[in-house]
């Protein structure tokens, strides 16, 4: 099976579902923080490797059509447009197209991360915007497994089932090619002529943790080296290799 296959059996019920609460809040923040902080005039977005949800959230709350680009071909709706194509061989739009771009939990997924980061460089506008949302390989929790010898969540071996943890036997194969510490993400977007505008921490829900796991995850995710989810906001500043 290869990945573009694989990618469609993990991810088509999750990217044609409603979004949870958390989820919600979670792009609402992110919504609240660039109208907030003005650092760009908004009138272009594009979603990477979307929920349409969350495309057409950010279209209703900006006021404006977003496009998504996704691999999937089913369940746009709305006041946005739908690209289906695989992005991990390339975006298919114009240079300088996009004031925002969004990477809600996909750069995880890629397996050619430099290529994909170029991509996004071109599509962006001079000072646009990138955001880009990822687990954390080095969470609180994967601190704790790793100490211990076990798999880190978020980090399966097998579209069978779990392997090597025994806290996490939910936690099968999801697709996550590349996992990211903070101080990596960080080194890699300013290596590639981003400026790091805002970086914070996420935790990821889960409806059935009891109500001190819930406390114990929200805690975690004041400190972002330790959170489970991360979200960075990034301004791009041109390409480095390409202005020596």
């Amino acid at each position: 099976m290869d990945k573009s296959n694989i990618n469609k059996k993990l991810y088509s019920g999750y990217n044609t579902s409603n979004l949870s609460q958390y989820e919600a809040k979670k792009i609402l923040r992110i919504i609240s923080y660039l109208k907030e902080n003005n650092f760009v005039k908004i009138e272009s977005i594009l979603d990477v490797g979307c929920n349409p949800n969350i495309t057409n959230l950010f279209s209703e709350k900006f006021k404006l059509r977003a496009v998504g680009i996704n691999i999937f071909k089913d369940g746009m709706v709305g006041n946005s447009d739908w690209v289906v194509a695989d992005v991990e061989k390339g975006l298919p739009f114009k240079k300088n197209e996009f004031d925002f771009v969004f990477c809600g939990e996909i750069i995880e997924h890629i397996m050619d991360i430099d290529f994909f980061i170029s991509n996004l460089k071109k599509v962006l506008k001079p000072n646009g915007v990138l955001v880009i949302t990822t687990p954390n390989l080095a969470s609180f929790w994967n601190r704790f497994f790793l100490v211990f010898g076990f798999q880190p969540h978020l980090a399966g071996v097998s579209l069978k089932k779990s392997y090597g943890n025994p806290f996490l036997k939910w936690d099968h194969f999801c697709g996550h090619i590349n996992l990211f510490t903070f101080k990596a993400l960080s080194e890699l977007l300013k290596d590639n002529g981003f400026s790091i505008e805002a970086r914070w921490g996420e935790y990821i829900h889960n409806q059935f943790d009891s109500p001190l796991k819930k406390a114990i995850r929200k805690f975690f995710s004041l400190f972002p080296g330790l959170a489970e989810d991360m979200v960075f906001v990034c301004k791009y500043n041109g390409d480095i290799d390409e202005k020596s």
